[in-house]
C-alpha cells in the first residue's frame, strides 16, 4: 500500500463528537498494537497478544490512538479483497481496539473516518472489514453494509460478519 502524503500525528478532534483534550492518531509498529488488540479482542487469551497473519504483509499500516501518552485504541490496514466480491481496490481494516473506557466517545468512529480519508489517498474503492455481531450497529451507523454473515475468522476462532463501505471523493476530504 502506499503510503499516504503525511505520516504525522493527526489530531482526532474534527468528528462528530467531541473528544477528551490531548487525544492523537499516530502509526505506530504493528508490534505495538498487539498486547491491547489481544486483551480487547480474544478476551481470557493466555498471554494477551494477538499476531495476526496480516500483520507479517509488508504493504499493512498499523495505528493507535493515544490519550496523553497511553495508547487507548489501535487498527490495523491491509489490501486485501473481500471474500466472495469482485476484485477492485480494496483496503481491509482489522484487528480494531478500543479500551473499555473510551467507548461510546467516538474513537472508533474517529478511527474509522481517518481509515477512510487514507484508503481514499491511496486510491482505494472499497473499506471493509470482518465485525463481529456485537459491533454489526455501529458499522451500519458508519455507512457500512453487512455483505456477508458467519464468516469465521481464523485468526481469532470468532464468527464474524463482512462489511464494506464504498469511498468517494468526499470522504477523501473528511466529510
Amino acid at each position: 500500500m502506499k503510503k499516504p502524503a503525511s505520516s504525522e500525528d493527526i489530531e482526532v478532534d474534527s468528528i462528530e463528537r467531541p473528544l477528551p483534550a490531548g487525544l492523537h492518531f499516530s502509526e505506530i509498529p504493528h508490534a505495538k498494537t498487539r498486547s491491547l488488540r489481544g486483551v480487547l479482542i480474544v478476551p481470557g487469551s493466555t498471554d494477551g497478544v494477538l499476531h495476526m497473519p496480516e500483520d507479517d504483509v509488508e504493504s499493512s499500516a498499523h495505528w493507535g490512538v493515544y490519550h496523553q501518552h497511553d495508547l487507548i485504541a489501535v487498527v490495523s490496514l491491509v489490501p486485501q479483497v473481500a471474500p466472495a466480491m469482485e476484485p477492485s481496490s480494496m483496503l481491509r481494516f482489522y484487528a480494531l481496539a478500543v479500551s473499555p473506557p473510551w467507548h461510546q466517545l467516538g474513537v472508533g468512529t474517529a478511527i474509522v473516518n481517518r481509515l477512510m480519508q487514507t484508503a481514499g489517498q491511496v486510491g482505494a474503492t472499497i473499506l471493509w472489514a470482518k465485525a463481529r455481531p456485537a459491533s454489526h450497529g455501529s458499522f451500519l451507523k458508519s455507512g457500512f453494509t453487512i455483505v456477508a454473515q458467519g464468516v469465521l475468522n481464523p485468526a481469532t476462532g470468532m464468527k464474524s460478519h463482512v462489511a464494506w463501505r464504498g469511498i468517494s471523493p468526499k470522504n477523501v476530504n473528511g466529510s
